[in-house]
């Protein structure tokens, strides 16, 4: 599998989609502080781009709010290059789906090896990433709910990201920000 959050630091790197997940913030909080962009799936790691114009930015909003918002649970553990530990959320044709139309409206290419993932923490020594999976995989699985797709921009002086546009899904609130059913809890043990 291939680490995409690892181009963050490249200088080309400018702009990011990701799909918040404001309901797993518990799951990650201890651990994510990187850029603060909370827990998050992303969607198109970051790339490189001119500066993306006004008709751009309502492209993507248009073509994101047509997805219906959609239950998510992050069920496993994985690693990226024993540097980065992420819990990946229930895969299939949805991610995708969002995936080709974010690429499609900011008319950019789709990687075939991108891994849709939740990072939960990069930056420790291999000790203390060992001890975050442990204490990550008994919360698993998880339940979420995705609202919302965003489309981010690197502030290189500071470097932190910063909403450019918040597309809510159909079916979620203009801020994607209402409770979910089981949002936020851990699922149900599978019997």
């Amino acid at each position: 599998m291939t680490s995409h959050h690892d181009r963050s630091t490249d200088e080309r790197a400018t702009y990011l989609v990701a799909v918040p997940l404001p309901d797993a913030a518990s799951l990650v909080a201890p651990w994510r502080h990187t850029n603060r962009l909370g827990a998050h799936v992303t969607l198109l790691a970051p790339f490189a781009s001119s500066p993306i114009d006004a008709a751009t930015r309502h492209r993507f909003a248009r073509h994101l709010r047509r997805e219906p918002r959609f239950p998510v649970t992050l069920h496993s553990l994985g690693w990226f290059d024993q540097r980065v530990v992420y819990v990946l959320p229930d895969q299939g044709p949805r991610w995708e789906k969002l995936a080709r139309a974010a690429a499609d409206s900011l008319n950019r290419a789709t990687d075939a090896t991108a891994t849709p993932h939740v990072t939960v923490a990069k930056g420790l020594s291999r000790d203390e990433l060992a001890q975050v999976a442990a204490r990550t995989s008994v919360r698993l699985p998880w339940n979420a709910t995705a609202r919302s797709a965003v489309l981010y921009q690197l502030d290189r002086s500071c470097g932190r990201w910063h909403p450019l546009v918040r597309a809510a899904f159909a079916g979620a609130s203009p801020a994607g920000g209402e409770p979910a059913p089981r949002g936020g809890r851990r699922a149900p043990a599978q019997r």
